[in-house]
């Protein structure tokens, strides 16, 4: 079910950051939109692209011991749906660790939602004019956003823009999936932490 609602948001986002954080409080989690989502393993378990290699990734996902800790110090529930598809490369190799962190704080719940299932959503949250994911949305105890973060980690995505863009497709993507390897998630996992402290922030009226 999708929402009516038209979406105004607005975002600090300095160019080449992933990390968007939203200037106000932003638009409410629809009901329809949480219920029906899944947790990321019920969505790898009915995957019909890469289930193997979701499988890995979900497995093999690590964080540091100061990435636990800090997301530990979270003290303010907060809600992470994040819209996918199970063939994008970039959210298998993201999303696993976005959980791990996660998971390390009972406060904290995600859930996925598929990108093509909820254009509204999805068009609220774009890289540009692109549609492209993971997109990583933080919500407060209340429902309302207060940032997302996508497609990439930051430093990946201003190279993608800067000189992938040049480069051969297949040979993009050689360069993304090394990039990934040699980074295990520390990245990702670094962004969506600010993400999150910043929901917790604005939320309860601290400084972030």
């Amino acid at each position: 079910m999708e929402s009516s609602e038209t979406f105004t948001n607005e975002y600090a986002r300095p160019v080449g950051d992933s990390v968007h954080l939203a200037l106000s409080a932003g638009p409410h989690l629809a009901a329809a939109w949480w219920d029906a989502a899944l947790s990321l393993d019920a969505f790898i378990a009915q995957a019909t692209m890469h289930r193997d290699l979701w499988q890995t990734t979900r497995r093999l996902a690590q964080i540091s011991d100061a990435h636990r800790t800090a997301a530990q110090a979270l003290t303010s529930p907060l809600r992470v749906l994040v819209l996918l598809e199970d063939w994008c490369g970039d959210a298998i190799h993201t999303v696993p660790v976005v959980l791990r962190l996660v998971e390390a704080n009972p406060l904290l719940a995600l859930r996925v939602l598929q990108r093509d299932e909820h254009e509204a959503l999805m068009d609220a949250h774009l890289t540009g004019v692109s549609r492209a994911i993971p997109v990583v949305i933080a919500y407060d105890a209340q429902g309302v956003e207060r940032g997302w973060w996508g497609p990439r980690p930051s430093a990946l995505e201003a190279w993608v823009l800067r000189d992938g863009l040049d480069m051969e497709k297949s040979d993009r993507y050689r360069a993304i999936r090394t990039w990934y390897a040699r980074d295990r998630g520390q990245t990702t996992v670094a962004e969506v932490l600010q993400l999150l402290q910043h929901a917790e922030a604005a939320s309860t009226g601290r400084p972030a």
